[in-house]
C-alpha cells in the first residue's frame, strides 16, 4: 500500500481513472485530517522517509483505498443504471423514427405512383385511341360477319323463315329453335365455326392494328423518352431543391437519390422496352412502373435523416419534389412526342 501511496505523491494528469479517484480521496483526507504546516513538513520530505511515514499510518491508507472502491463501484452503478435508462427512453423514439420513414416511405410509393400513373394515363389516351378504334371497328366487321354466316345457314335451313334482316328477338327465337332441331345439329356447327373463325379473323386484324404502330420503332422512342425523363427529374429536383432552406442539405441529398435512379434506370431499359408499352396500354400501368420507382423509393428511404423533425420538414420537401419533378418532367417529356 505504501508503494501505491508513494506513486500518488507523484500523481500525474495522464493517469488512470482509478489514480485520478485516489489522488482526490487522498488530497480530501489530509487536508482534513492533517494541518498545513505538517502537509507542508511531510511534502519536503525525502521520498523514502514520505513513503514510510505514509506506511506508518496504515489506518489513513485503508481508508483511502476503500473511498476510491467504493467510488469507483458507485459511479460504475449508475453509469449502468443511467444506461438501462438511456435506452429504455430512446428505444421507444428510435422506433417511432422507424415508423415515422415508414409511413414516408409509402407515402412517397403511392406519391409517385400516382403522379406517374396519372400523367402517362393522360398522355397516353391519343396513343390509346390509335389502337382501340382499328380494334372496334374490326370487331364490329367481324360480328357483321358472323351474323351474315348465321343468316345464311338460317335462311338455307329454314325457307321463308322471318330471318330477313339483323338479329333480332324473334330472329333469336328462330336461331333456338333451329338449334333444337337435331337433324340440323352438324349445320348448326358448321355456322359456330364460322362465327369462331369471324373472331379469330378480328383478333389477327386487331394485331396488325398494332403492328401497324411500328413496335421496334416505338420501343426506340420510348427508351430515349424514359431516358429523358430521368434527366429532366434529376434536373428539375436539383432546381426545385436549391431553393429550400432546410436543416440538412437537401440538394445534395436528393440529386444523389435521383442520380442513383437514374442509373438504375439506364440498368432497367430491357424491361422497360420488352413489352412494356403493350402492357401500358392493357391496363398493366401500376404494376409495371413498381420497376421504375422502387429504386428511387429505396435509395431515398435509405437516405432519410434520423431525425423526426427533419423527417417532418422533409416530407413536404419531397411532395413539393414529386410534384414538380414528375408532373413537369413528364410533361416536358412526352406531350411534344404526342403532337
Amino acid at each position: 500500500m505504501s508503494n501505491q501511496l508513494a506513486d500518488l505523491a507523484n500523481f500525474s494528469d495522464d493517469g488512470t481513472e482509478g489514480q485520478i479517484l485516489a489522488h482526490m480521496a487522498f488530497i480530501a483526507v489530509f487536508e482534513a485530517a492533517c494541518k498545513p504546516d505538517v502537509i507542508e513538513q511531510m511534502l519536503r520530505l525525502p521520498f523514502g522517509r514520505l513513503a514510510a511515514w505514509l506506511n506508518a499510518r496504515g489506518g489513513a491508507a485503508s481508508t483511502i483505498e476503500k473511498l476510491v472502491d467504493t467510488a469507483w463501484k458507485k459511479m460504475q452503478d449508475e453509469a449502468k443504471e443511467k444506461s438501462e435508462s438511456l435506452v429504455t427512453t430512446v428505444k421507444p423514439m428510435v422506433q417511432a423514427i422507424l415508423e415515422k420513414k415508414a409511413e414516408l416511405h409509402d407515402l412517397i410509393r403511392s406519391k409517385v405512383g400516382e403522379k406517374i400513373g396519372e400523367k402517362l394515363s393522360e398522355l397516353l389516351q391519343p396513343i390509346l385511341t390509335l389502337v382501340t378504334d382499328p380494334l372496334v371497328q374490326e370487331l364490329r366487321k367481324g360480328v357483321s360477319a358472323a351474323i351474315a354466316v348465321f343468316e345464311k345457314d338460317a335462311k338455307a335451313l329454314l325457307p321463308g323463315s322471318r330471318i330477313t334482316g339483323p338479329l333480332t328477338a324473334e330472329t333469336i327465337a328462330d336461331l333456338d329453335q333451329l338449334a333444337r332441331d337435331g337433324s340440323h345439329t352438324e349445320k348448326i356447327d358448321g355456322a359456330k365455326v364460322s362465327l369462331q373463325e369471324m373472331l379469330e379473323t378480328a383478333k389477327r386484324n386487331c394485331g396488325d392494328a398494332l403492328d401497324g404502330l411500328k413496335p421496334d420503332e416505338c420501343s426506340t422512342n420510348w427508351r430515349q423518352s424514359l431516358l429523358e425523363l430521368l434527366d429532366a427529374m434529376v434536373f428539375t429536383a436539383e432546381e426545385e431543391t436549391g431553393k429550400a432552406e432546410s436543416a440538412i442539405e437537401s440538394k445534395a441529398l436528393l440529386g444523389d437519390v435521383l442520380e442513383k435512379a437514374k442509373l438504375d434506370g439506364v440498368a432497367l431499359q430491357k424491361s422497360f422496352t420488352s413489352g412494356l408499352f403493350v402492357e401500358l396500354l392493357l391496363g398493366k400501368l401500376k404494376n409495371k412502373t413498381k420497376d421504375f420507382t422502387d429504386p428511387i423509393l429505396e435509395t431515398a428511404q435509405s437516405n432519410i435523416p434520423e431525425s423526426m423533425s427533419d423527417i417532418i420538414d422533409l416530407q413536404a420537401e419531397y411532395e413539393a419534389l414529386l410534384e414538380v419533378s414528375i408532373g413537369a418532367a413528364i410533361e416536358k417529356t412526352f406531350e411534344p412526342k404526342l403532337q
